[in-house]
């Protein structure tokens, strides 16, 4: 009798897109029912790498964060849905030597940058103290959406660019969790880490053997935000 294959990754996100419109119905209801509901915009720099015994020596790719959130409160927590693209990926430079057609050898700058762009919708849990100045920490799960990845390469200043959306999943499940604090003048400051729960590279198959890497994102996120209600 043959075994079906579970998809997990295909199971969680279906789960969490069915999480995330309910919570866009809930938004809607609260608003109408009278409920505390507040949203704006928030943007701010991703410190991203890569991680996993399968990631070389690397460092960290600068990269932005925007996009825009709601507030529902619900008795002493606020439900958070947010809409943010996401810049990840990773960087490794070294200096190394270059020989040159009829000229010898010269001494170049290696840069690799990976750039992994996503569309992400997180859903985060969040506990606030305070009064004036409104403090909070969070935690919650993001779906990721792969919108463009990219490897570049650049030595003695010529840069080959290649597409890697092939290689990398289209989709990844992560969670976040930070701190950050509301001003009295509706402006936000947060600091948050997130993670990979799934690993990002498709398997590969060379002669009937199949490959796999552990490799995953790994972001630390620096944001300002502003309440437009």
């Amino acid at each position: 009798m043959p075994y079906k294959t579970f998809n997990l990754t295909g199971f969680l996100k279906a789960r969490f897109f069915n999480a995330f419109f309910s919570l866009i119905v809930l938004t809607m209801v609260s608003q109408m029912a009278g409920q505390e509901l507040s949203f704006g915009v928030k943007g701010g720099l991703n410190f991203a790498k890569l991680r996993g015994h399968d990631s070389r020596d690397n460092s960290i790719r600068t990269g932005a964060v925007f996009g825009g959130f709601a507030d529902i409160k619900q008795l002493f927590l606020t439900i958070q849905p947010e809409l943010l693209y996401s810049q990840k990926g990773d960087k490794r430079e070294e200096d190394i030597a270059v020989v040159m057609d009829q000229t010898g050898v010269i001494a170049g700058h290696y840069v690799e940058v990976d750039k992994f762009d996503y569309l992400e919708m997180p859903v985060l849990v969040k506990y606030s103290f305070g009064n004036k100045i409104v403090s909070g920490i969070y935690a919650g799960p993001p779906v990721g959406m792969l919108l463009r990845a990219k490897h570049e390469s650049t030595v003695a200043g010529i840069t080959i660019t290649t597409d890697m959306k092939n290689e990398i999943k289209s989709s990844e499940i992560g969670l976040f969790w930070g701190a950050g604090i509301k001003m009295p003048s509706r402006i936000s400051i947060e600091f948050r880490y997130s993670m990979s729960l799934t690993k990002i590279l498709k398997e590969v198959t060379i002669l009937n053997v199949t490959m796999t890497s552990d490799i995953k994102n790994s972001i630390l996120s620096l944001m300002l935000g502003y309440y437009l209600k």
